[in-house]
């Protein structure tokens, strides 16, 4: 089975940790690296035509105005399953809209798990394999993390109780939910274990 996706760059690490832990071959290209070398876009599009499934996530970009009426062109043979943050987008879909609905679940609630889901999901949907995958999981849409714990808090007081901070000045982050699902913290982790070289909780 091969999947070809034009996915954002954020959604670029959790679905290649996907493929590799389900062994799929699957090309990924980024909206962005599109943008920044419009020489690829060939490339994407015969991805496209020589896969057995297509994964979108749609932005707005102007990429995507020029790339769309060869998609829908190459989705008349074969399955496309298109999401964006705009459900406009999701209407360049050859899937069933309970599909698209079902895989918008999957990525929103995100993590490793769910998006090895989604592919197992659409697999079986779209092209009739024999997978065997579990509905969409909620993951917590908010909490305190550190990158030392085994787990999120779900309350500030938790959190403190685990982290006995001191007398020094006490710093919090705000960062977006999707990096943590998706355990794309690289930088967040990094800025938390400086803050605290420098004494602070």
């Amino acid at each position: 089975m091969k999947i070809t996706c034009i996915v954002g760059n954020s959604y670029l690490p959790i679905m290649a940790q996907a493929a590799r832990r389900l062994a799929i071959e699957l090309q990924l290209y980024s909206t962005q690296s599109l943008i920044d070398r419009p020489s690829r876009i060939e490339e994407a599009v015969a991805s496209c035509e020589n896969c057995d499934l297509i994964f979108l996530h749609r932005s707005s970009d102007a990429i995507w105005d020029e790339m769309e009426p060869r998609l829908r062109e190459i989705a008349k043979s074969k399955p496309l399953i298109c999401l964006g943050y705009d459900q406009a987008y999701w209407m360049l879909s050859t899937a069933p809209a309970r599909v698209v609905v079902t895989a918008n679940a999957y990525l929103t609630f995100g993590g490793e798990d769910n998006i090895c889901n989604m592919l197992l999901y659409l697999a079986k949907e779209m092209l009739g394999t024999e997978s065997s995958f579990a509905p969409p999981f909620p993951m917590p849409w908010e909490g305190a993390y550190h990158p030392d714990a085994d787990h999120h808090f779900e309350s500030i007081d938790d959190y403190l109780k685990w982290y006995e901070p001191d007398s020094s000045p006490t710093v919090g982050l705000l960062f977006s939910r999707f990096y943590w699902v998706n355990r794309n913290l690289g930088v967040e982790d990094e800025l938390i274990h400086s803050l605290e070289r420098q004494g602070l909780n």
